[in-house]
């Protein structure tokens, strides 16, 4: 409604003696100003608001203080205020967004001194889910996971699988009636108590003998069950020629994609797509299945971190109230924009929530301290699961952290 309807609105209701002074003041006095002061006193002589709508209302000199008192500004420039007002605003609107949401930490965890820890999440012929966690050279079932007493049901120990190394995860995989885990070059398969192996690195001729060969490792396994395969991320962290090996359920080698010169630290399969996090790319570029059953690159699908998100660590998701969000973790230190070490401290502590076109809704640190994300990340029973290490006295201690996130549904 314009201000020229408003006030014809005001004055239909005035009677007509009152508009009748009104006019003859104007005329007399002929300023605009005052007969628009005079309007107003008529207005609010003759239609006073009610005492509700007067009593106790906070104006703008009330309002602000209040406001403004409770954001984190070190002075109290105007742009200072405006740029600390947009980014509480910003946040106020993630969190208004998720409703209830956000990662809450439950009670349980599960804590290893020695051993580092790998999980994966496991879904049977009937489709139950469980996870499976690795220590060490240990593989176990753990039941009810969720709850305030899970239990271990040891799968297998596998001897040949050493201790991990500071830089390599505690990697495993599983599908309905299998388990894999490796080490940085073997993959080994359990099933039925039998168990295989094969060595997923690409055979380069001469490499295996030279130095350059250490820096060529495993860095993680995914199985996918609708296509019977397992997928090895590999990892040279030398040569930087990351890419994905795609092998069947018994370990035969089939093809390999992405194979090209970028730092992947992660994969996920959501969707019926793998999303690959290229970390020192600030990126996270994903691959369909095609008719013949392989993954390709969808020209047009890929995401850009920015002010966000930046240098991508691991990713998964779930169904939220009907709503596709992505749950994104971020390296602990940012080597491609130093200066984002300055204002985000949180770096390898925080869980980013993003909507399925990876914009940012919400920003939580949800580690403290010295506790920062080891590698691994998944959604089961509503809840995220993810790996970490924090350094207690002189011993470093591997969790695996366990936050619910309400209403969610699991693919």
């Amino acid at each position: 409604m314009n201000k020229q309807s408003r006030t014809r609105l005001r004055l239909g209701k005035l009677s007509q003696s009152v508009l009748v002074d009104i006019l003859s003041s104007i005329l007399e006095k002929g300023t605009f100003s005052e007969a628009q002061a005079m309007i107003n006193l008529k207005v609010s002589n003759e239609n006073p608001l009610p005492d509700w709508a007067v009593q106790g209302v906070l104006l703008s000199k009330d309002l602000s203080p209040q406001i403004l008192r409770n954001l984190d500004m070190y002075n109290c420039a105007a742009a200072i205020a405006c740029r600390t007002w947009n980014k509480a605003w910003k946040d106020c609107h993630g969190a208004r967004f998720l409703k209830n949401e956000l990662p809450v930490e439950l009670s349980t965890s599960f804590s290893e001194v020695c051993a580092k820890q790998g999980f994966c999440v496991q879904s049977n012929h009937v489709g139950e889910r469980s996870i499976v966690i690795r220590r060490g050279n240990t593989l176990y079932n753990v039941n009810n996971a969720t709850s305030s007493r899970p239990t271990f049901d040891e799968i297998v120990d596998i001897n040949e699988l050493h201790s991990v190394r500071y830089y390599e995860r505690a990697t495993v995989a599983s599908n309905s009636h299998s388990v894999y885990a490796s080490t940085s070059s073997t993959v080994y398969k359990i099933c039925g108590g039998i168990k295989g192996e094969v060595n997923a690195l690409p055979d380069i001729s001469g490499l295996r003998v030279s130095k350059h060969y250490e820096c060529v490792r495993i860095r993680q396994l995914l199985c996918i069950p609708m296509l019977n395969q397992v997928l090895v991320l590999i990892c040279d962290s030398d040569g930087g020629i990351d890419h994905v090996r795609v092998f069947d359920e018994d370990l035969n080698y089939l093809y390999s994609f992405a194979e090209s010169e970028k730092d992947c630290q992660g994969m996920a399969f959501i969707d019926n797509r793998i999303y690959l996090c290229l970390t020192d790319c600030d990126t996270i570029e994903s691959y369909s299945i095609g008719e013949n059953g392989r993954f390709f690159e969808d020209p047009c699908s890929f995401a850009e971190g920015g002010e966000g998100w930046s240098q991508p660590l691991a990713i998964t998701s779930a169904e939220v109230n009907g709503t596709r969000l992505f749950y994104l973790i971020e390296r602990r230190t940012n080597e491609n924009r130093l200066e984002d070490e300055k204002f985000k401290e949180d770096r390898g502590q925080c869980l980013i929530v993003l909507d399925q076109d990876f914009n940012v809704l919400h920003r939580t640190r949800f580690l403290q301290n010295e506790e920062f994300f080891s590698g691994d990340i998944a959604i089961h029973d509503n809840c995220i699961f993810c790996t970490t290490e924090e350094q207690k006295c002189d011993e470093k201690v591997h969790n695996l952290r366990i936050f619910r996130v309400a209403s969610s549904e699991i693919e």
